[in-house]
């Protein structure tokens, strides 16, 4: 389950996590501003306020993976398509571990939306040019076509055009293999790099080359070391290298490799523009000097190359208008002819127009903006009179468009649209729809501007919104246009129908940029993601708000996160140019603001409103909410603004722009809000690296050349007395100028504010990210300090910024070195300060943590005699409880009886039984506190917090009476606190988690039974229920726990068939399964959620069916077995096959789909009793040719599957013992790669390749000592797990077996002889004293299921090697002749059924 359905299904966190989806995406956008390391650490990051939520969020992940009807919550690989899965996303992780970030699905979106807009006819000459046709067929690789244009000449068109006659026409031979990515800005800049088409070109040939795949897993990708620079080349080259590996000079293979648009990253203007241009040559060049059997086509800008890059250029198609004049007149006229109002005009008017525009056009862009413009008009005589005086050239139409746009506006308007046009042409990243609203607010237009107003009406020509989804709208590329597109037309082949989605893209294996696929955290699955949180945030709300509250919820969010996953663009790409253009002189235009804006005024008014939105955005509290547009837009800030700083080259700007640029700067550098907007966006990096700042950039030097820029800035600002800023300011310039790192004695002193003002934050991630910075600036500014304790300053000069140790010391000094960042008077600075130094102390996040709960402890205790107020008690007894339990928690039993041991268990009873009294202090003080004076909205807001402290610490008082072993005085008070109604609640996880551990199952069903309703339903639908369903099981309390169920489903009203409904019917039906074994009621409850959700599903009952199939499969299978009336038994028959029907129709034609291909053996054996022997064959006849067709296709991921029907389709046909040993060999053979390699037997000569070997005994064929290498067997990827003891069987050491009747059920040898062996028995018993690993081992797969199982190593078994089956004693046969000689039994078998003279009635 993806973090977005998390959210949309789970409306007690709805507040609460809405937004961490948005930091993410954002923070993996900016790749060039974090490491690997910073991603992966951040995600393992943790906070003491929202982990109850964490964890009841990470059930809520694993809640579909728990439930039956998804297999790999009960094992490993299921199947070949989830191995497939499983080995793509290792394929995947390997990438984003070295910032190489997987784009395939949003680039097969791209190339679908792309191949639409492309005028039927056009560009067809492309595959009669000389040079294409070369390229497309020699043989001699690699080959190379370069494709050149100015922007708006069609280049992506073409590209696209490309990629759809490789996929539809190259791609069929099984060699060829097909990469693409699309540069350029519709996917905006966190895509465009080499890094990303790098990981999304591996991914693309990865998912239909399971060659390429192993080698990308095999080889080793490290980054070289160096500078980042250096480091990046490195995993470029090092990828290059594995795709040339495989696809080496000698190799059968070929990779058709088309990339668009590469030197559109040197428009970035990030200032590694130039350097990703760089690297693509690098690559270029590298492909061309191994030999590797690549064809490369790839379009860019005429000056991208030239004559000196040799063979590379030597294929090379210029895009100009001679070219392309005939294409140019097509897209006038067809698209005219779709214009509503052209199209009125007649045939003769609209040729005239074709021809009047084609003639002046200097691009496609010029057409398709002119075409509009005319169909505006709408009335022959006025488009006349335009085509009298066309403008002549598409700049001149962007003019015209920009001077529309203008008009009628005052200038405070204007000013705010030429700042918004800034951040769409020089912005790092796109602009959301959400984040450019956000934006206007914070500049102030006083409602002037509305973005949807210009989006429909006043810059309708200039703006568009692109999603960042499949149901994105068509993105309008350089070449878009809105005439009938060439989609439903062949290219060269008018016999062929072009498709238009990229069948070899597998969307579910490729995520895209916002979903948790995307880098890092693109499974949302990963532990510790609040790590990323942004502050501002609600709390997480727990379970318990009302049904109307969390419906409003919902709707809210979805309309946000709709909000949020729309783009705001340029209507075109030639439009960004043309905003961008260096040479733009904004003196000539008229009047003080315009809409455009150079380089530099560009970049000025972006730092200019980015210190507008630190500064105001900073200053909100958790109590007005930033919203998710607000986080956007401050991330983008807080990792940013330096780039834009470094845009600027401060010499050559004038006095003006001087002092614009350092009053920005100024704030962003002392404003206490604008230093927390940063903490809190830049913060979470800080909680691994210890020399991070708030200017977001990698080493010492890179903030050295930062600082270099702000003194530049500050000495050239050149104050007089007449115009001199305010004093402070002075005096900061003055400083800064002379000593650039002195920055940070300002900078610091507001870390350490923040440190002491967020020790009473609801959020404690926060005070620790504020003293790891105040930290970092103390060492950066330790020779700028006036004054400095002499013990500061060695500890300064001591310390390691590369290999950081923190400690008590590390706290002391902070707090030294800023001493009057406390505010208040002498106590409350005193209290203030112990509560912060002991959130430090006692921080254990991952990364640079502390930990030293001891010494937290004493300055918590210390803290306590100096608290001024009872919210300050509060804070500083949660910090005392926590460090009592953790350190209680830590405390290991030494030999029991010991004098040691009895030590150790009094302190650690003492320690639990402060928690407790801790506890009893803090909810008095809260009730006082309620009984205090009238509510203000500050002392609601310190209410709210104070509430949720005592809240954690209730829990942690329950968990600690658990720990003692008053379980029973421990769950009486939590359900106390849950019924009565108390200004606090209990955070359950903690206490659940500990029953679970110390296996007190009777205690767990009691815990689940008192908690609300709301927070029962959570339970019950997430993987915890895996843990309830065992504690009802083992404790015989399942009555209790069907109650539980029942009250949850009568408070809870649901809409009969929606969400909520299908996951509790699905809890519902595990209960009945998994405890009760009442397949009677499973059959009735499955089939009434399914006609529930049938009903209220429109959309297709595919994914419902698959989760459904096991329970109602198996209650239907030992219905038939046990009824005793022949119409019971028709009944059961007729809904399996119902069902079966059912899964093949929704699955879609063509589409394997296991489930359904498992209900056909125990089919088949139904019709032979119920039925009649043809109607037996006839099932079996199906699957069998089924599976021999799977087998024998170019298809690698049905051949697990297909083997596993195959056994059990032999297993189940006539003929006794007759496939005996065929259906061991399948069920053996599902280990292997059965693909034939070609790198021994190509090179042997013919009578060696094709004579037969014998294994003798020994195993090697030489019957001496075994060759390692020569011997290893192709052992397929991923193995199988055993369901009953979940390890990996270790075939051939260890026999696996299989059921016939279950769908995936796999079991090693030895669980094989303890459930069903003589030991069987013995196992139950333990199993009902709680002994056994898996608790299901009573459940799972009925003691009288017929099964089948591998051949074993001691029947001669020896393995599979380059498609040969080898067994000793016996002549090598390939797989191939293996499945023709089972054929030819196949036919025997029959013969013999049919010639008996009865048919055999036995159970199979």
């Amino acid at each position: 389950m993806t973090l977005r359905s998390v959210v949309e299904t789970r409306a007690d966190l709805k507040k609460g996590f809405k937004d961490v989806k948005m930091v993410i995406a954002e923070q993996l956008s900016s790749d060039n501003k974090e490491t690997r390391e910073m991603i992966q650490e951040s995600l393992n990051s943790k906070s003491k306020d929202i982990i109850d939520a964490i964890k009841r969020l990470g059930r809520q992940i694993g809640r579909d993976s728990s439930s039956p009807g998804n297999s790999s919550s009960k094992k490993g690989p299921v199947d070949a398509a989830s191995r497939n899965a499983e080995r793509l996303a290792e394929v995947r992780q390997k990438l984003m571990l070295q910032g190489c970030y997987d784009f395939s699905s949003q680039q097969a979106i791209q190339q679908s939306q792309r191949l639409k807009t492309i005028v039927r006819g056009t560009f067809r000459w492309i595959f009669r040019d000389e040079n294409c046709k070369s390229v497309m067929t020699t043989s001699e690789l690699p080959a190379f076509l370069w494709i050149s244009g100015d922007p708006g000449m069609g280049k992506t068109a073409l590209a696209a055009k490309l990629i759809d006659y490789a996929q539809r026409k190259l791609t069929k031979d099984a060699g060829t293999s097909l990469a693409y990515f699309f540069f350029g800005d519709d996917h905006g800049d966190c895509v465009n790099d080499v890094k990303s088409m790098i990981g999304t070109c591996v991914m693309q040939v990865a998912t239909d080359d399971i060659d390429y795949r192993k080698a990308v897993l095999q080889s080793e990708i490290a980054p070289e070391p160096g500078t980042d620079d250096q480091q990046e080349n490195g995993v470029v080259r090092a990828f290059g290298e594995v795709f040339s590996r495989i696809y080496h000079r000698d190799s059968k293979k070929r990779l058709i490799l088309v990339l668009d648009d590469v030197d559109a990253m040197e428009a970035t203007d990030s200032g590694e523009g130039a350097e990703r241009v760089k690297q693509i040559k690098e690559i270029l060049s590298n492909i061309h000097d191994t030999g590797a059997r690549i064809v490369v086509l790839f379009t860019s800008s005429p000056s991208f190359l030239s004559d000196s890059d040799g063979d590379i250029s030597r294929r090379y198609i210029l895009l100009d208008k001679p070219r392309l004049e005939k294409d140019m007149l097509r897209i006038a006229i067809d698209t005219s002819k779709a214009s509503p109002r052209l199209s009125r005009l007649g045939d003769v008017m609209i040729r005239k127009i074709g021809n009047a525009i084609t003639n002046k056009a200097d691009n496609l862009t010029y057409i398709k903006h002119m075409i509009r413009r005319l169909n505006d008009l709408g009335r022959e005589k006025p488009i006349r009179a335009e085509l009298k005086k066309l403008p002549e050239s598409s700049a001149q139409v962007f003019e015209l468009m920009l001077a529309h746009s203008a008009k009628h506006r005052d200038k405070k308007s204007l000013k705010t649209l030429k700042i918004l046009f800034a951040w769409l042409a020089f912005a790092k990243s796109r602009l959301t729809l959400g984040m450019a609203t956000s934006l206007i607010e914070v500049i102030g237009s006083d409602g002037q501007v509305d973005i949807e107003d210009e989006l429909e009406s006043r810059s309708a020509n200039l703006l568009r919104l692109l999603q960042t989804s499949d149901s994105s709208s068509n993105s309008d590329g350089e070449d878009e246009d809105s005439a009938p597109s060439d989609s439903d037309e062949s290219h060269g082949d008018p016999q062929q129908t072009t498709v238009v989605t990229s069948p070899r893209i597998d969307s579910a294996t490729s995520p895209g940029l916002v979903t948790a696929t995307s880098p890092g955290l693109v499974d949302a699955t990963s532990p510790g993601i609040a790590g990323a949180i942004s502050p501002g945030m609600d709390s997480p709300t727990p379970p318990g708000e009302k049904a109307q509250e969390a419906k409003e919820d919902d709707d809210d969010d979805e309309e946000e996160e709709t909000y949020q996953a729309t783009l705001l663009a340029f209507q075109d790409s030639s439009l960004r140019s043309f905003f961008r253009e260096t040479d733009h002189d904004e003196s000539s235009e008229s009047g003080e603001y315009q809409l455009r804006s150079s380089p530099v005024t560009a970049n000025i008014l972006i730092v200019q409103s980015i210190a507008d939105i630190l500064r105001k955005l900073g200053g909100k509290t958790p109590d007005f909410k930033l919203s998710v547009a607000d986080l956007y837009l401050t991330s983008y800030a807080a990792n940013y603004w330096v780039d834009h700083l470094l845009s600027l080259q401060a010499e050559k700007l004038t006095l003006a722009q001087c002092r614009e640029v350092i009053k920005s700067v100024y704030i962003v550098l002392t404003d206490i809000y604008a230093i927390r907007a940063l903490e809190r966006m830049v913060g979470y990096r800080v909680l691994y690296k210890a020399s991070q700042t708030i200017f977001a950039v990698e080493n010492e030097q890179e903030i050295g050349n930062v600082l270099e820029q702000i003194s530049t800035l500050a000495r050239r600002a050149e104050y007089t007395v007449n115009d001199a800023p305010p004093v402070e300011m002075a005096e900061w310039l003055h400083e800064v100028g002379r000593r650039p790192w002195s920055v940070f004695l300002t900078i610091g002193s507001n870390h350490a504010k923040n440190w002491a003002q967020n020790a009473l934050s609801p959020e404690s991630r926060w005070p620790k990210t504020s003293f790891m910075l105040a930290h970092a600036a103390m060492i950066y500014a330790k020779d700028e300090f006036a004054t400095l304790p002499p013990e500061v300053k060695t500890y300064c000069d001591a310390f390691d910024m590369a290999n950081p140790t923190f400690t008590k010391e590390s706290v002391d000094m902070v707090s030294r070195a800023f001493p009057n960042s406390w505010g208040g008077g002498d106590e409350d600075r005193l209290s203030r300060r112990l509560l912060s130094e002991a959130i430090a102390l006692m921080s254990q996040a991952n990364g640079p943590g502390i930990g030293e709960f001891d010494e937290g402890l004493t300055r918590a205790m210390a803290g306590l005699d100096y608290a001024t107020d009872d919210f300050e008690r509060c804070e500083l007894l949660f910090w005392v409880s926590t460090a009592l339990i953790e350190l209680a928690i830590k405390i290991v039993p030494d030999a029991v009886g010991t004098e040691d041991d009895v030590a150790n268990q009094a302190k650690r009873r003492e320690m639990l039984n402060k928690v407790i009294a801790t506890s009893e202090t803090a909810e008095a003080l809260l009730l006082r506190m309620l009984a205090g004076p009238e509510i203000s909205l500050e002392r609601q807001r310190k209410l709210n917090v104070a509430s949720e402290t005592v809240s954690y610490m209730v829990s942690n008082r329950i968990r600690a009476g658990v720990m003692l072993g008053e379980v029973e005085d421990a769950l009486r008070l939590a359900a106390q606190i849950v019924q009565a109604g108390n200004p606090f609640e209990f955070y359950w996880s903690d206490t659940f988690d500990l029953l679970v551990e110390t296996k007190r199952w009777p205690e767990v069903i009691r815990l689940v039974a008192f908690l609300k309703p709301e927070t029962q339903e959570w339970i019950v639908t997430s993987s915890d229920m895996d843990h309830v369903l065992e504690a009802a099981s083992r404790s015989g309390l399942r009555e209790e726990l069907f109650k539980v169920l029942s009250q949850v489903r009568k408070h809870n009203s649901f809409e009969p068939g929606d969400g909520d409904d299908w996951d509790l019917s699905i809890a519902e039906l595990r209960f009945h399964l998994d405890v009760k074994g009442d397949f009677s009621t499973v059959r009735n409850t499955a089939q009434e959620a399914l006609q529930r959700r049938e009903n209220f599903n429109k959309d297709g009952m595919f994914d419902e069916l698959t989760t459904i199939q096991p329970f109602l499969s198996r209650s239907l299978i030992e219905a038939f077995r046990h009824e005793t009336k022949v119409e019971a038994k028709r009944a059961a028959f007729d809904d399996l096959k119902a069902l079966l029907d059912r899964l093949s129709i929704e699955g879609g034609a063509g589409n394997y789909d296991q489930a359904a291909s498992a209900l056909r053996i125990p089919l088949a054996l139904m019709a032979r009793k119920l039925e009649s022997g043809a109607s037996y064959q006839a099932w079996l006849d199906e699957s069998f040719h089924t599976c021999l067709g799977e087998l024998r296709d170019n298809i690698l991921w049905n051949d697990i599957p297909s083997l596993r029907s195959l056994a059990k389709v032999l297993a189940a046909a006539p003929g006794g013992n007759m496939f005996q040993r065929d259906v061991r060999i399948a069920t053996a053979c599902q280990f292997y790669n059965l693909t034939t390699t070609t790198s021994n037997s190509a090179t042997a000569e013919p009578d060696e390749a094709s004579a037969p070997k014998v294994v003798p005994a020994g195993g090697s064929e030489a019957g001496n000592k075994p060759d390692p290498k020569k011997d290893a067997m192709d052992i397929a990827e991923g193995g199988r797990e055993c369901d009953i003891c979940m390890q990996l069987i270790e075939f051939p050491k260890v026999v696996s077996w299989m059921c016939l009747y279950c769908p995936d059920v796999d079991i090693c040898q030895q669980c094989w002889e303890r459930k069903f062996g003589p030991e069987a028995g013995k196992d139950e018993k333990l199993a009902a004293n709680g002994e056994t690993d898996h608790w299901k081992i009573t459940r799972m797969c009925d003691k009288t299921h017929p099964r089948i199982r591998t051949m074993s190593l001691e029947e001669g078994w020896v393995g599979v090697k380059d498609g040969v089956l080898k067994i000793q004693g016996e002549p090598d046969v390939s797989f191939s002749e293996w499945l023709e000689a089972v054929e030819t039994k196949w036919k025997s078998a029959w013969v013999g059924f049919w010639s008996e003279e009865m048919v055999h009635l036995d159970d199979k």
